[in-house]
């Protein structure tokens, strides 16, 4: 699934944090929105960066706690967030 099947599920979204890893593995790099409603989404990288198909339950311990091999390099607890995107019809579904 791509970030577009997982759009539906995000959007009104309030994020309440956020968490980066990146370890020697793959995916080498992992960025987690996590939402007020105890959901979060993944984007994933090696090279380019990827998202997942649909929303993760759990809260921002459980997102640190979900990759225990990666080193996060960037965490926050942040209150007022939210997530929007304008999805743009003829945009290229790849």
């Amino acid at each position: 699934m791509k970030l577009r099947d997982a759009l539906p599920q995000l959007l009104g979204k309030r994020i309440c944090g956020a968490v980066v890893t990146q370890g020697g593995r793959s995916p080498r790099m992992q960025v987690f929105l996590v939402f007020d409603d105890d959901t979060w989404y993944e984007f994933y990288s090696d090279e380019a960066i990827h998202g997942i198909g649909g929303l993760n339950r759990g809260n921002i311990e459980h997102v640190r706690r979900y990759m225990p091999d990666q080193s996060i390099i960037f965490d926050c607890d942040v209150d007022g967030m939210y997530f929007t995107y304008e999805l743009t019809l003829d945009a290229d579904p790849t």
